[in-house]
């Protein structure tokens, strides 16, 4: 009769992440939803009877986590007896003795990696589970260094392991694995903590299939993109079968370049709406939604006129929980027109051609600048920016001196 196992692999989660860019009020708010995160993986390993939970390491953001967040947890765990958990330490919730892990010990379910495990073993599933904690905030030397194991392979050997996985022999502060290493090793499954981003499964030379869950819940604009765990499925406890990615409904990071140069409008309000309807679009392909994701707008393009970015922000604070924009938009100028105006702005724009097309002039004004070490492309530019910054200026009304 076959049967299959079930693993749900998660790491990353953070919990108690300090979000400074937050006021005090809103970084509750958002610990509150990071716990809400971590119940709905919980939830989820109860409702669709998975055989183990995997935590590729850093659960908590901190070493040293405070009571309400080890009760919360403690809690979680023991609402899944019939699940068995297994934990691999991290960079930020490294090992130590006497430390806060001993608080799950005794949890019958729970297997935590100490600096003395090699692995876990359950006989009945024909699988273990082998890992290296972190005993410190880094490690730059590999936490497996020098150990080349010997799998038996009548089992269904996993690693689970918190690390940085190194495509070269580029350096690294967090545990470097080494792909040749595995395939060495024979595992016959990776599963890994560190890298934030959620990714398809990586294979070794040998077809080992590696994987990153990322963080389930985002904690900056650094950490955008869709958010989730992952679901495995062992056929026979001898192969990977289906590999599924689960999405989570805790708080989305979007991270939006917008270019507005080609949005037609007569109003302010006409902008800021096509504005909203145009970043709408761009994340409505995240099926879950929450009432408090994060978004950073920059604005990018030339328009007629400048944006009234409070009254934008205003809009843009009805969609999100935290909103910054970043407007680099600049000012799209008829220079025709400005040629034959009569004003400042005529006068500046006619000096600049006058610049840009008079070498003579140019290397005078370079020069009394100290600037004459520059070629005429680059001279150009210096021209181009001290116009727009001229022009910005006289659009606001302020002093412009002739130096």
């Amino acid at each position: 009769m076959k049967r299959n196992l079930k693993i749900l692999h998660t790491a990353d989660l953070h919990l108690g992440s300090p979000f400074s860019f937050l006021e005090p009020a809103k970084q509750k708010v958002m610990n509150s939803e990071q716990e809400k995160v971590f119940f709905q993986i919980i939830d989820f390993c109860r409702k669709e009877r998975v055989n183990f939970l995997t935590i590729g390491g850093d659960l908590f953001d901190s070493s040293n986590p405070d009571k309400h967040l080890l009760d919360r947890v403690y809690q979680g765990f023991s609402a899944i007896p019939q699940v068995k958990i297994i934990i691999n330490p991290g960079n930020h919730d490294y090992w130590h003795q006497a430390g806060f892990w001993q608080s799950f010990y005794d949890l019958q379910h729970v297997f935590v990696f100490e600096p003395q495990t090699e692995c876990f073993r359950f006989d009945d599933q024909k699988i273990r589970f082998y890992g290296k904690p972190f005993i410190s905030q880094s490690s730059p030397s590999p936490l497996w260094q020098g150990i080349d194991l010997k799998l038996d392979s009548v089992y269904f050997n996993i690693l689970l392991q918190h690390g940085d996985l190194q495509s070269s022999n580029s350096p690294s502060n967090y545990n470097p694995l080494n792909m040749s290493w595995f395939d060495r090793c024979g595992f016959d499954l990776v599963l890994l903590g560190h890298i934030h981003k959620s990714d398809k499964e990586i294979h070794t030379a040998e077809g080992i299939p590696c994987l990153y869950s990322g963080c389930p819940s985002g904690r900056g604009f650094d950490e955008d993109g869709s958010k989730g765990v992952f679901l495995l499925e062992l056929i026979e406890t001898s192969e990977v079968g289906k590999i599924s990615f689960i999405p989570l409904a805790g708080p989305k990071f979007f991270k939006i370049r917008l270019d507005i140069t080609q949005i037609d409008f007569d109003t302010q309000l006409e902008l800021h709406e096509k504005i909203l309807i145009t970043l709408e679009k761009r994340i409505s392909a995240y099926r879950i939604r929450s009432n408090y994701d994060c978004c950073q707008l920059k604005l990018v393009g030339y328009l007629s006129q400048k944006i009234n970015r409070e009254l934008l922000l205003t809009k843009l604070k009805t969609m999100f929980f935290y909103v910054e924009l970043v407007d680099e938009t600049k000012m799209m100028i008829d220079f025709a027109s400005l040629m034959e105006e009569h004003s400042l702005r005529g006068d500046v724009t006619r000096y600049a051609k006058r610049l840009a097309t008079g070498p003579d002039l140019l290397n005078k004004v370079l020069e009394e600048l100290g600037l004459s070490d520059l070629n005429v492309e680059q001279a150009k530019q210096v021209i181009e920016q001290g116009y727009y910054f001229t022009m910005q200026a006289a659009e606001q009304d302020l002093d412009i001196y002739e130096d």
